[in-house]
């Protein structure tokens, strides 16, 4: 048996009648829902999709707000602990680090593996601790620019700062090399993977995993349904809706979208632009200046904000187009969601775009910050309804066959499983049936 490893569990023979113990996983993050935003909610449905796979998950969190509960179980049976004192937006952050490690010492010996979503500033006091106990930790790069520093000297929707490139650099080159030394290394698609080896990943230290989408919860209307849904939103029937989902932040390129909604209004086009998310809370929320742009610019009749809502897909569901301006994405989640449900996308190429919203088959590319390409393809899809349905579709189709979360939840285990087993914490269970194995054995 592995040294250190539990019956059942490690890298040695075990008992074939003995029952599988299930892999006991620390997601941990930032912030979690209900605090809005694409990896919050990725965080959530991963653990969800791992529970249903046989995982024990733990979602490790900051207490961002004062009303949310310190402990909860979230259906079927995820446990989040939210540690800390609630701080402000960007010091927050910070004041996480000291709580996250005194309650990993209390209970890192109920986790065979670890999992940080985003290490920009957890990386690399969580890898001191996690190391010291043995436990394996993946580190996920929630956006480009985590492992290069880029973060630091150009932040999203920011001007580039020579003098912080100089200042911060040097430091994250140490960082990186420690990070190298002891940490797996998750990419969520080619463009952060580029950027881990750019940063001398090793291969045997990198794993590409894309993020997953509920397909049950992202779906076509059924019939009956959007009809159902325009009325409850207060939309006409005959009304072409433009939708966006997502954070009201900068960086997501929204005063590109709002000048190209100007262009388009003026010229004539048809319908209305729907915001759905919101920023309040956020260090880089622009929801305040949004709202000022679009009373400035007499739109407010063509254009809805909702703020935030749990209930997207429901939008989604009752939209025609979908609109993501974004400046720069790791992966790009919410476009996937909107061609899950039948929509097709309006989307730049920044970063991973140009993989996950290939031109034609599941919307339209534009360059970023062009508003007027923006609005020529808004104008595009507006008069061809025959094309919208066609990429919707076709959209559609493609998310089934690559992003299905139960798949995506099976490849995260298996590597997981791996991990722990590597350090003689894991089970043998992907060794004797393989990752695709019976889920009901898996839940045993």
């Amino acid at each position: 048996m592995v040294k250190g490893a539990e019956p059942g569990r490690g890298g040695g023979v075990s008992d074939p009648g003995a029952p599988r113990q299930p892999l006991r996983v620390a997601l941990v993050i930032d912030l979690f829902p209900p605090i809005v935003g694409g990896a919050e909610t990725h965080a959530r449905d991963l653990a969800v999709a791992l529970v249903r796979e046989g995982a024990v998950v733990t979602v490790l969190t900051r207490r961002a707000r004062e009303e949310l509960p310190a402990h909860e179980v979230l259906p079927p049976g995820v446990e989040v602990v939210r540690i800390g004192e609630p701080g402000s937006p960007r010091w927050g952050k910070y004041a996480f680090v000291p709580a996250l490690l005194r309650a990993w010492r209390r209970r890192a010996a109920d986790f065979d593996v670890a999992c940080l979503c985003g290490f920009r500033v957890l990386g690399w006091p969580l890898l001191g601790a996690t190391a010291r106990t043995g436990t394996p930790l993946a580190l996920r790069a929630e956006a480009c620019g985590e492992m290069s520093g880029e973060f630091i000297w150009h932040p999203p929707g920011g001007v580039p700062s020579r003098g912080k490139r100089w200042i911060f650099a040097p430091l994250v080159r140490l960082r990186n090399r420690r990070l190298r030394r002891h940490g797996q290394f998750l990419a969520i698609s080619s463009v952060v993977a580029d950027e881990f080896r750019a940063a001398g990943v090793p291969a045997a230290r990198l794993q590409v995993l894309p993020n997953g989408i509920d397909l049950e919860r992202f779906r076509p209307p059924v019939p009956g349904e959007r009809e159902a849904l325009r009325e409850e939103f207060g939309w006409a029937e005959g009304d072409l809706v433009f939708l966006y989902s997502g954070k009201l932040n900068r960086g997501k390129g929204l005063p590109a979208l709002l000048a190209a909604w100007k262009e388009y209004v003026q010229g004539g086009g048809q319908g209305t632009l729907v915001l759905v998310g919101a920023g309040g809370g956020q260090f880089l929320s622009e929801e305040d200046h949004l709202r000022r742009t679009v009373e400035a610019g007499r739109l407010e009749g063509r254009v809805r904000f909702t703020g935030y809502r749990q209930d997207v897909e429901r939008w989604l569901r009752a939209a025609d187009v979908f609109v993501f301006p974004s400046e720069s994405e790791s992966f790009g989640l919410a476009p996937l969601e909107a061609n899950a449900t039948g929509l097709p996308v309006i989307a730049t190429g920044a970063g991973a775009l140009a993989e996950t919203v290939p031109d034609g088959i599941a919307g339209r590319r534009v360059p970023v910050g062009d508003p007027a390409a923006l609005c020529r393809a808004m104008i595009e899809l507006a008069g061809d309804p025959a094309a919208r349905e066609r990429i919707g579709q076709s959209g559609r189709e493609r998310v089934e066959r690559e992003y299905s979360f139960g798949a995506v939840a099976r490849r995260y285990l298996a590597w997981f499983e791996e991990l722990a087993a590597g350090a003689g914490k894991g089970s043998e269970r992907y060794r004797q049936q393989g990752p695709d194995g019976p889920r009901g054995a898996r839940r045993a």
